[in-house]
């Protein structure tokens, strides 16, 4: 089939957007126009539908409805059980295992995925939990889990049990930094472990259940399943040092909304967790990872940067977000939440300065972007040592 170009009128008033100054006056004019009209309505939008929850809330609350619907599990006689099982990948620690035991606490069967045998042991004796070994970077492992989780849907054939995947919370994750100058040589170990294991990762494990939660769709046997990723702030606003890891969370991110939009005829809802810094072994290691790499750099890239550049990136990128370190409980209560409510949200931030402060700053054109983040990071950055010469 050959493609239909625009024809010579379109074709010239493209070109002519692109030249000065009908480039910027248009451009300035359009979404100055566009501002001024939407922002208003949007607003108006929003007080409405926060008056309505404000007013549902009220007169739900007292018959303890004000929460809405929750995916529950129940007990009863054969037939009458109903069992929902969920599969949560990175329950060595940190939020996968605090989520894992929180909802086997409320009668979820939790397939919890480990990286390590040993971080396995911990789930040894507690009821609704399965400990899985599972490495999201190895297929074997990926496939292995599935039928694990298979062979428990089955069981409920012969015994007259009802059991569903209810959802599948992508959990595992890594984190490192480092500029993109002190990464050369190093890109596998950096750029590539992010990836592999926060994007990649993702969409092996959703590739090799999605055939569960579809059929369940199609059969219309369960038609509430959801895919959860744990993703990031760091997925939305990128800022310098974190380069490996920003990238893999933008590409989480970007997988995430795709599929919601795949998924959406067949009732399957997908949600995308975006806290900012809390609590984790994930955060707790940034500075051993941030000196590993300046004292892995050779010494002319040391001597080019100097020891107060390094001390003053410590400082900025470990010491000062540890002072503000939300509770990881707020993460593993939102994900609670999203496993629970009927219906979620696509996208779940977390954290005070998350909700406002950096989905504000999103919101915002990238020029004016760059020039708010330039201006917080010239109060608290050193230049390199070459550059004060």
């Amino acid at each position: 089939m050959t493609a239909v170009a625009p024809g010579p009128v379109l074709q010239y008033f493209n070109r002519l957007l692109h030249i000065p100054p009908f480039s910027f006056l248009f451009y300035g004019l359009y979404w100055s126009l566009f501002l001024a009209l939407l922002s208003p309505l949007a607003g108006l939008i929003l007080i409405f539908i926060t008056l309505f929850k404000l007013l549902k809330y009220i007169v739900l609350l007292p018959f303890g409805l004000e929460e809405g619907r929750k995916i529950q599990p129940s007990e009863g006689e054969v037939g009458d059980a109903v069992q929902y099982g969920v599969l949560i990948t990175g329950c060595d620690s940190g939020f996968g295992s605090d989520l894992a035991f929180e909802l086997a606490r409320r009668r979820f069967v939790v397939f919890a995925g480990c990286l390590s045998a040993e971080a396995m042991k911990q789930y040894d004796g507690i009821e609704h939990v399965v400990p899985l070994k599972m490495d999201v970077t190895k297929q074997t492992e990926v496939n292995e889990s599935v039928a694990t989780v298979m062979n428990w849907l089955a069981e409920a054939t012969i015994r007259g049990e009802r059991r569903y995947l209810h959802a599948v919370v992508n959990n595992a994750g890594v984190g490192s930094g480092g500029r993109t100058d002190w990464l050369i040589g190093n890109m596998k170990s950096s750029y590539g472990k992010n990836m592999e294991v926060n994007y990649f990762g993702m969409i092996r494990t959703t590739q090799a259940f999605l055939p569960i939660l579809k059929s369940q769709a199609i059969s219309r046997t369960y038609n509430t399943g959801r895919i959860i990723n744990m993703v990031s702030m760091a997925g939305l606003i990128a800022t310098g040092d974190f380069g490996p890891y920003n990238g893999s969370k933008f590409a989480a991110e970007a997988f995430s909304t795709a599929l919601r939009h795949e998924l959406w005829p067949y009732g399957i809802q997908v949600a995308t967790v975006n806290p900012s810094f809390h609590s984790s072994p994930l955060t707790h290691a940034m500075g051993c990872n941030l000196t590993k790499e300046w004292s892995a750099l050779d010494g002319d890239t040391r001597q080019e940067f100097g020891e107060a550049f390094f001390r003053q990136q410590f400082q900025n990128n470990v010491e000062q977000p540890r002072r503000v370190m939300w509770d990881a409980m707020n993460v593993r209560d939102r994900l609670v939440y999203c496993v629970e409510a009927l219906k979620i949200p696509p996208q779940v931030p977390i954290g005070m300065d998350a909700m406002y402060s950096i989905l504000a700053l999103r919101h915002l054109p990238i020029w004016a972007q760059d020039v708010l983040l330039y201006t917080f990071a010239r109060s608290r950055n050193v230049k390199p040592a070459a550059m004060e010469q």
